[in-house]
């Protein structure tokens, strides 16, 4: 058996545990690993029940993305789920952390499914230009329906195993230990004389053949005017799963995966993925240990500091924001209720998480607020004495081993941290306005910054749902600066003989959604 699976046998129940650090992608060696799992199970006249289950951080996760557009390997992401589905005696899968792509649709194929309370789930392939393409866009709709199943697939975000909405796909949610629950759990289903249950035979999710279409009618309407393939491809395979037998549906779903996944589209999102996790990596940060981030001070009521105050709200983050007097800070906090007021109106928000973020935040108009946060983000106007102020003032306020961040694209980290008794826990993060919403934060690290301090921001990026990117120290964010340039050649075309309108529509058709002009 592959080193990436290990096989035991506990009263009658095969543990099938995957480990494939650091990503715990579902390699070919896993693959076989489980394959091979399977064969010495069955063989196994003591074992009752099979528990597929991950070792590390994870349930396995999808496949490797250098494969996609390579010629498949055997056994792949289908033919496991197949064996899975076909299989003589119960398969269970157990599932923790953050279990995306393949490694659901591995989770779809067993017969039973169960989770942590806090695992996620998804199918996030869209983001790169495909579909689920092993079995996915048949068997979600088989157990949810098209609504819920599209949601999935089209949104490409992760759902909690303990939404609610998530029952559908799972039969229990483990508290406690999470190997324990799982044996207890297979052991119940053998004594209660559970046998295989093929979710390609489940048809609860076509209950209702109205509501069915309804959902993919609404969902074509939403993408009549969208340029990717991708979001329309997967419709057709969720109405494909509720009109052909499966196997059929099958064959319907691998036919549009191997197109998208050929087309130019798949190939630049994957590039852009994985420029991203290269743009994400910081060496700075290397050997660091992580600091607890619980309450974050925000320097500064502005539209800047507010936006940032409520992603920390979002994040379940404590936060105090300061501003420079009472006046400022009362038209500060207000404009934040006004916000979270207007997002519970517009059903982005419910009334008790609104409620749960207004406690969380509290308002100042001295520094010495912050006295005992973990996190300060500066965020005062772009004036490099009055932020030159603020940090000589926080560094006689805050404890040991706060992290100060100035949230600027203009001035000189160095010269700041150089305000402070200690710039190794200073650096520059550049969100762009409205902070609330734009993905990516530009992280500017110091000369002196040290690897926790690097480390430590990193984690609170991600864990405000966006995306660190590393800038050098110069005037303005990367964007300006590229746009910049892309001005200086527009206009170089310009003095050479170009129209405007002829630049603008080369610029449009090559995918802008406005040219320069």
């Amino acid at each position: 058996m592959a080193d990436s699976v290990s096989y035991k046998v506990v009263d009658g129940i095969a543990i099938l545990s995957v480990s494939n650090p650091p990503g715990d992608a579902l390699s070919v060696s896993m693959r076989r690993g489980l394959i091979d799992g399977l064969d010495r199970a069955l063989a196994d006249s003591d074992v009752a029940a099979v528990l597929v289950m991950g070792e590390g951080r994870s349930f396995p996760v999808g496949t490797d993305i250098s494969e996609l557009g390579q010629t498949p390997q055997e056994p792949t992401i289908s033919n496991v789920c197949d064996r899975f589905e076909a299989f003589r005696k119960p398969v269970i899968a157990v599932l923790h952390g953050m279990v995306l792509g393949g490694g659901f649709e591995i989770a779809l194929g067993a017969h039973y499914r169960v989770a942590t309370v806090d695992a996620c789930f998804g199918l996030p392939e869209v983001s790169l230009g495909i579909l689920p393409g092993a079995g996915g866009t048949q068997r979600v709709p088989r157990l949810a329906g098209a609504e819920l199943a599209l949601e999935l697939m089209l949104s490409g975000k992760p759902m909690q195993a303990s939404d609610p909405r998530a029952a559908v796909f799972f039969d229990a949610l483990i508290e406690g230990d999470l190997r324990e629950g799982a044996i207890a759990i297979a052991q119940e289903l053998v004594d209660q004389g559970a046998g295989p249950r093929p979710t390609r035979a489940v048809e609860s999710g076509f209950e209702d053949p109205m509501d069915y279409q309804r959902s993919i009618s609404v969902a074509r309407s939403k993408l009549a005017r969208t340029r990717e393939a991708a979001p329309r491809e997967i419709v057709n395979c969720v109405e494909a799963a509720a009109l052909l037998p499966f196997d059929q549906g099958v064959t319907f779903e691998r036919a549009a995966f191997e197109t998208l996944v050929s087309s130019d589209q798949s190939m630049a999102l994957r590039h852009a993925f994985v420029a991203e996790n290269r743009a994400a990596t910081f060496p700075q940060s290397k050997g660091a240990r992580l600091r607890e981030v619980t309450q974050v001070g925000i320097v500064g009521g502005g539209t800047m500091g507010r936006g940032i105050a409520m992603s920390c709200l979002a994040a379940g983050l404590e936060v105090i924001l300061v501003e420079r007097d009472m006046t400022a800070l009362e038209t500060a906090m207000n404009r934040v209720d006004l916000t979270l007021d207007r997002a519970v109106k517009r059903a982005q928000l419910t009334a008790s998480d609104r409620d749960r973020q207004r406690v969380a935040l509290t308002g100042a108009s001295d520094l010495v607020a912050l006295s005992n946060v973990d996190f300060v983000i500066e965020a005062a106007p772009e004036d490099m004495d009055v932020k030159l102020a603020v940090f000589s003032q926080l560094d006689g306020v805050v404890k040991d081993g706060a992290i100060l961040a100035t949230s600027t694209s203009y001035l000189d980290v160095n010269q700041m941290a150089r305000a402070t008794g200690a710039p190794g826990d200073v650096l520059g993060l550049h969100f762009f306005p409205p902070a609330t919403s734009p993905r990516v934060v530009e992280v500017i690290v110091g000369e002196e910054t040290s690897p926790d301090t690097t480390a430590t921001s990193l984690a609170l990026i991600k864990r405000l749902g966006r995306f660190p990117v590393q800038s050098r120290m110069s005037d303005g964010y990367i964007g300006n600066r590229v746009q910049s340039a892309c001005y200086l050649a527009a206009d170089l075309m310009l003095e050479a003989g170009a129209t405007p309108y002829l630049i603008d529509e080369a610029m449009e058709n090559w995918g802008m959604a406005r040219g320069p002009y």
